[in-house]
């Protein structure tokens, strides 16, 4: 899971997404014309990638523990709100993952369990 950045533009902590600039499209056509090119435009796309805001799309996004970070979080009540909001939404993670493994677990044990009576 990647981690959470403070967008300096909008005040959202959230994880960033990631965008790779040009095309894809250009490099399917460069491919079937020109691979030499296509190799050099697709290398140059995916060591270009970049993070963005994953609300409103900023470039502008800064980890939560650095000194900017941290002072927007003291004065901006909305960003305090979403720091809030993105820790609840790690732990929910957190939490449903838990209980899809318990879940898985019980099923292994109840059908290990069954297999055994059935064979005596």
């Amino acid at each position: 899971m990647a981690k959470p950045m403070l967008c300096t533009q909008c005040g959202t902590i959230r994880p960033p997404r990631g965008v790779t600039p040009g095309s894809g499209w250009i490099t399917f056509v460069l491919l079937w014309c020109f691979v030499v090119p296509a190799l050099i435009y697709w290398i140059w796309r995916h060591t270009s990638t970049y993070l963005v805001c994953a609300q409103c799309g900023s470039k502008s996004v800064i980890p939560p523990r650095t000194p900017v970070a941290q002072d927007m979080i003291a004065t901006r009540p909305l960003v305090a709100a979403s720091l809030a909001q993105e820790e609840q939404r790690r732990r929910d993670i957190k939490v449903g993952t838990a209980v899809v493994v318990g879940i898985v677990v019980l099923v292994i044990v109840l059908s290990k369990i069954t297999s055994c009576a059935a064979g005596h």
